[in-house]
């Protein structure tokens, strides 16, 4: 593992202590979430027939990057969406890892259109709804506990995030491009959905501020600067870049330098 900085990170007994202390801080996110959000399908179980998709996966494999961020894969159904700025292509039939899962709502989508879907989180209570509402082809685990991690290193095709790195500092991202760099093969696409914002505020800051001392959801806002330093940094190549209004992201695709 001397050569995967990422791994060797995520499984250090410093990390396991952190990841330990922030998983009991995004079980408490979660919780306020709920509370927020009175009527998100949080627990809608995709993986029941009575959800169908009506979008077959082989038209999904067509979708452009904007089609597969906004199109509902049931029209009738508010969270069908995947919300990701990935070609269908590197989705469908495709070994892909997703970090920040929460409950399982991409991965309960992705379930029906991958050869094999992993999600990781902090938090223990987001990965156990994840697992009961999720089909068998997901599996999910919990970062305070990454030994599984290590046994998948390198079998990934694609790694997708879905309102991930908006959350993380400059600090937080660079290990987490370096874990997904040693979790992707060679030939491997990472991808990351970074935050712009023209105002800041103490729940929106600078890339390369500390984390919010109480919201864990704080944003952090990335210049094409601060991506190129972390490509760098990690040894990837920024194979695109891609500027959103709605939501308001930088939307940014790696391949291994």
């Amino acid at each position: 593992m001397s050569e995967s900085p990422g791994l060797r990170h995520v499984t250090s007994d410093d990390f396991r202590a952190e990841a330990a202390s922030f998983a009991e801080r995004w079980d408490l996110e979660w919780l306020r979430y709920f509370r927020i959000h009175e009527n998100h399908d949080y627990f809608v179980p995709y993986s029941s027939p009575k959800y169908p998709f009506s979008i077959p996966k082989n038209e999904v494999a067509k979708f452009d990057a904007h089609q597969t961020l906004t199109t509902r894969l049931n029209p009738e159904l508010m969270h069908t969406k995947l919300q990701v700025f990935v070609p269908g292509s590197e989705l469908v039939d495709k070994k892909v890892f997703e970090l920040g899962c929460g409950v399982g709502m991409l991965g309960r989508i992705l379930g029906h259109n991958t050869s094999g879907y992993v999600g990781c989180d902090y938090s223990p209570f987001a990965i156990y709804a994840a697992s009961l509402l999720s089909p068998a082809t997901c599996e999910y685990v919990p970062l305070k506990d990454p030994d599984r991690l290590v046994e998948l290193a390198g079998t990934f095709d694609t790694t997708v995030p879905r309102h991930f790195f908006i959350h993380n500092n400059f600090g937080n991202a660079l290990w987490v491009l370096q874990l997904m760099r040693d979790l992707v093969h060679d030939q491997g696409v990472i991808h990351a959905d970074f935050l712009w914002s023209e105002e800041l505020n103490d729940g929106v800051r600078p890339a390369k501020s500390e984390l919010h001392p109480m919201q864990a959801s704080a944003g952090f806002v990335y210049t094409p600067d601060d991506i190129q330093e972390l490509a760098d940094r990690v040894g990837l190549t920024v194979r695109t870049m891609d500027r959103v209004d709605v939501p308001p992201r930088t939307f940014v695709s790696f391949t291994v330098a």
